[in-house]
């Protein structure tokens, strides 16, 4: 009981289109990717530098 009133509570009042949800959520998280590498190349460049 409890469970399905939550369920129904997370549920958009308004249906949004899947597709496009998910692929706003792939973008982001290709985005955070690229972030992410890119401080892991700095560093291992800082780790680099700090053990020459």
């Amino acid at each position: 009981m409890l469970n399905q009133l939550h369920q129904t509570e997370i549920q958009p009042i308004v249906p949004m289109n899947r597709d496009s949800e998910y692929e706003n959520q792939i973008k982001s998280l290709l985005h955070e990717r690229d972030i992410l590498l890119e401080q892991n190349k700095q560093l291992e460049k800082n780790i680099q530098s700090n053990t020459d």
